[in-house]
């Protein structure tokens, strides 16, 4: 993990405002009648922009509220699916989302106790109930939340408050309806509690990923790249990954460090290593590493092998120019022990 970066500015009013409503969510602990199934729409009163809600803790070991926007929405709807990878770290990638979660106090961090302390707030009792807000951005670490993000909350957190006020009352509304039938809230809450009639089902499927845009070279690489003996037999392997032991401070506050790996594959020589901030846009990140790692071969392969599919629609044009063959593999053995080797390596300190 990097050093610390400073925590965003908020205003103390909105700080105020935001503990006064996560007061509001612990009281009513939906955790303890509603599960991390049950998912509520909410609708933006200001831009309509949509969003999607849900509680956690009734495994009594996380206690939270989670709001997911623009590409965690397909992140959220990929977990309904049965080809979820929960452990494969680029699922941070479309984690977009804010949190309030509910805490002991020694989990807290220097800069949630001055927000805490400034404004004179303190639990109605013991254990997880100091409310603690994130933020998390594809390819960032969860980080403090900023004031547009606040304010995002203020209009948020009412309406969930309001839904699950509902639901406590109504915990029959979910049967029968498919894991992929969701309620919306409206988008201007009415002035009594929420009914059943206000709820808008809504079919929430998951669209296919869009394919990556090809990386395109400069002339200058493109020239020195077709200066490279390509030999017939050679086969690269390549890939790019977050990785938590690559991370940094880039514009104020951690990342997650994109690691792209260029491997021999007979030999299991590593060509190079180049690491890129997550932040930045996967297939530019990818692309832009590949070409520059290739530069560093005394030699052009004929072949490249790739395990992630995602990846083709980015390096197949700079291939195809250079007459090298694209194919995928479901494992690539060489590179796979050199990031093992890399990974041990950073764990250990050795990287800063």
């Amino acid at each position: 993990m990097p050093k610390r970066a400073s925590a965003p500015l908020v205003d103390p009013s909105t700080w105020r405002a935001l503990h006064h409503l996560a007061g509001e969510l612990e009281k009513l602990a939906p955790w303890e009648f509603a599960s991390d199934t049950e998912w509520v729409g909410l609708v933006d009163p200001d831009d309509r922009e949509y969003r999607l809600a849900n509680i956690l803790g009734n495994a009594r070991e996380v206690f939270a509220a989670v709001i997911y926007r623009r590409t965690g929405i397909g992140w959220l709807l990929k977990v309904l699916d049965d080809d979820f990878a929960p452990d494969d770290l680029n699922t941070v990638e479309g984690m977009d989302c804010l949190k309030v979660e509910f805490v002991p106090r020694r989990e807290l961090v220097k800069e949630d106790l001055a927000v805490l302390n400034a404004i004179g707030f303190k639990p109605a009792g013991r254990g997880s109930r100091w409310p603690q807000f994130r933020s998390s951005i594809p390819g960032w670490h969860p980080w403090h939340i900023d004031q547009a993000e606040a304010d995002q909350l203020l209009r948020d957190l009412p309406r969930l408050i309001a839904f699950f006020r509902l639901f406590e009352g109504n915990p029959s509304m979910f049967e029968r309806r498919s894991a992929h039938e969701l309620p919306f809230l409206p988008a201007e809450l009415p002035d009594r509690p929420l009914g059943l009639d206000d709820l808008d089902w809504r079919s929430c499927m998951r669209l296919p990923d869009p394919p990556l845009s090809p990386f395109t070279p400069t002339q200058d690489e493109l020239d020195r790249l077709r200066k490279l003996q390509c030999t017939p037999g050679l086969v690269y392997e390549f890939d790019s990954a977050l990785m938590p032991g690559a991370s940094f401070i880039e514009e104020g506050r951690p990342c997650f460090g994109r690691m792209a790996l260029l491997v021999e594959s007979r030999s299991g020589t590593v060509i190079g290593a180049q690491v890129k901030p997550g932040g930045v846009a996967p297939g530019a990140a990818t692309g832009s590493a590949f070409v520059s790692l290739l530069l560093q071969s005394p030699r052009r392969p004929s072949r490249l092998l790739l395990r992630n599919p995602r990846w083709p629609p980015v390096v197949e044009g700079v291939c195809g120019a250079l007459g090298i063959e694209v194919r995928m593999a479901k494992r690539l053995p060489a590179l796979e022990e050199a990031l093992s080797h890399l990974g041990r390596f950073m764990a250990g300190g050795g990287m800063r």
